[in-house]
């Protein structure tokens, strides 16, 4: 059985994966709005994104359901340090 630790660690991965492919998808500039649910991540990994402070969401046409998210610029930096590792 896995811990808790552990578990975080695992989504605290898969939000940094999260920020990789956002960046990825947004031609490496960021500042880009992507809908979420086209990119395949779950909720609590999207969450975590954004608890940290690497992702900004917002609702489409008011719609808390259909969400976009952009990089912040800690986002940017944290992915263009993992592209050049």
């Amino acid at each position: 059985m896995r811990t808790t630790f552990a578990l975080a660690e695992d989504l605290d991965v898969a939000a940094r994966q999260f920020v990789r492919k956002l960046h990825q998808v947004s031609d490496h500039r960021g500042a880009r709005w992507h809908i979420v649910h086209e990119m395949g991540m779950d909720a609590a990994t999207v969450w975590k994104a954004v608890e940290r402070g690497w992702v900004v969401l917002q609702a489409v046409d008011g719609n808390p359901f259909k969400r976009t998210a952009a990089l912040t610029e800690q986002g940017r930096r944290l992915a263009a340090t993992a592209a050049s590792a």
